[in-house]
């Protein structure tokens, strides 16, 4: 337990370095992929209901996320909460290996996220300039590289069972 613990957050930490650093120069309309976001959604979407590391997860994610980004502490923490939470509710009811369940579930996922963020910005740094190009760019930019990890994840899973 502990070793996964570990494990995740020096992969969130490398993952939001990547995300600032590299990817930064592959930018669509100024939009990089949120690989932070992707990764904790596909945590959620393969987590076995025995697995408990999911909260440290929610919490490294969220914090790597505000600490690289201009957002208040805990602003990312709460969300990623609240939307995880919400995800583990929809994903009792739904068979897990379907793509297109995957790609639907994953836009609600970074929808919602997006979305709040958005909102909270704007009501904390006042009401200014929120581009609909530019976030509908950042959820499909991630989407891209979320669905290349889930058909990774699900050869992984086959060669492994």
């Amino acid at each position: 337990m502990f070793k996964r613990i570990i494990f995740l957050f020096f992969g969130f930490f490398l993952l939001a370095i990547l995300q600032i650093s590299f990817f930064s120069h592959f930018s669509i309309l100024g939009q990089t992929p949120n690989f932070i976001l992707s990764v904790l959604f596909l945590l959620v979407f393969f987590e076995k209901d025995d697995e408990t590391f999911l909260l440290p997860g929610i919490f490294f994610a969220g914090f790597f996320s505000d600490i690289f980004s201009s957002r208040l502490l805990g602003i990312s923490i709460l969300i990623l909460g609240l939307d995880v939470f919400l995800m583990k509710k929809v994903l009792k009811n739904v068979k897990k290996q379907n793509i297109l369940v995957f790609i639907f579930l994953f836009l609600l996922f970074a929808i919602f996220y997006q979305g709040l963020l958005a909102v909270i910005d704007n009501v904390i740094n006042g009401f200014g300039f929120f581009s609909l190009p530019e976030f509908f760019v950042q959820i499909s930019y991630t989407m891209f590289f979320t669905i290349l990890q889930f058909i990774l994840c699900l050869n992984f899973i086959s060669r492994k069972s």
